[in-house]
């Protein structure tokens, strides 16, 4: 299975991004199993390489374990490492960091084709103002938004993988 760059639905969560004109990516890959926003929430930040990520978060103060990325899941907890929840709903959910500068989001889809759509997507709250008005990204992401877009893909495969190990 392949992952897919897409546009963000209208109305899905992370779309504020797109109507503010701020940057804003979104991937998907399709699953055989029917998934629904807990299980995916589950498997993506207890995949292979989040499981990387987060401990490297341990290391500016922001520590996460299995039982909150279940807590989170499930709902319970709306903080986790350096994500809170902006909002969610039954499919979707939107993650600012603490920083207040990203913010990842996570949604299923059930298409037409019988399978669960995963998507995962990125948004960029600020950005440096340019004259007239006009926006750009920050020199930071600038430089490194080749980086940032293969290791989206990289997240949601690993993602994808760890539901089809425990489907």
């Amino acid at each position: 299975m392949t992952i897919q760059a897409t546009e963000i639905p209208s109305s899905a969560l992370l779309h504020g991004h797109v109507e503010r004109g701020e940057y804003a990516d979104a991937f998907y890959t399709d699953i055989a199993d029917s998934v629904d926003l807990s299980e995916y929430i589950r498997a993506f930040y207890s995949s292979r390489v989040m499981k990387v990520e987060r401990f490297i978060l341990k290391f500016i103060g922001k520590p996460s374990s299995a039982d909150q990325v279940e807590k989170l899941a499930t709902g319970e907890i709306s903080e986790f490492a350096v994500w809170s929840v902006a909002e969610r709903r039954d499919n979707e959910i939107l993650l600012p960091d603490f920083y207040d500068r990203t913010c990842s989001w996570l949604m299923v889809s059930y298409p037409s084709t019988g399978k669960t759509r995963l998507h995962f997507g990125t948004g960029v709250h600020r950005m440096r103002q340019q004259g007239e008005g006009a926006t750009s990204l920050n020199l930071f992401f600038r430089t490194t938004i080749g980086f940032h877009l293969l290791y989206s893909k990289v997240l949601l495969r690993s993602a994808r993988n760890q539901l089809e190990k425990l489907g």
